[in-house]
């Protein structure tokens, strides 16, 4: 009986903590509030660039930022933003969603993954209707800013 009220007092005990804190078990707060601001980064991110906003990009990659497309590497930071640049504020030729994102923080890393659905507008004529990409974000923390160092997309395959 004793283990029984044992059992059931640290059980309520965990729930109250977590339910105090927001935190996932074994989580720290530090990792939480990581955990969220890289959630906003990837949202700001996929938003700059469905409306062309290099400040953004700018500001959250890294300058030796790698970007690895289903064709292979891609350009670079610089390339990207002076491409936008010259077509700030106009909207791509195609509409898109982020679906299913998910963040995970490892002391001074960050991973974001994600499904990034395009749907080509019908008046701009691109090679392909609707394009389904998983994507994979690595993010590093360093002197307490974090930075895009990594992006890398793939085909996505249903299942």
């Amino acid at each position: 009986m004793r283990l029984l009220v044992n059992s059931i007092a640290i059980l309520v005990l965990t729930v109250v903590t977590v339910a105090r804190t927001d935190q996932a078990p074994g989580e720290t707060k530090t990792q939480q509030s990581d955990s969220e601001l890289l959630v906003q980064m990837e949202k700001d991110l996929f938003q700059a660039k469905m409306t062309t906003n290099p400040d953004v990009i700018e500001r959250f990659l890294s300058d030796d930022w790698v970007n690895v497309s289903p064709t292979g590497r891609e350009g670079s930071k610089a390339g990207l933003v002076q491409h936008l640049r010259q077509h700030r504020g106009e909207l791509p030729p195609f509409t898109g969603l982020q679906q299913d994102l998910q963040v995970y923080v490892f002391g001074n890393t960050g991973v974001a993954t994600y499904i990034e659905e395009l749907t080509a507008k019908p008046d701009q004529h691109l090679p392909w209707g609707k394009l389904q990409t998983d994507g994979t974000d690595v993010f590093v923390k360093e002197s307490g800013t974090w930075k895009l160092r990594l992006s890398r997309g793939s085909p996505h395959v249903q299942q």
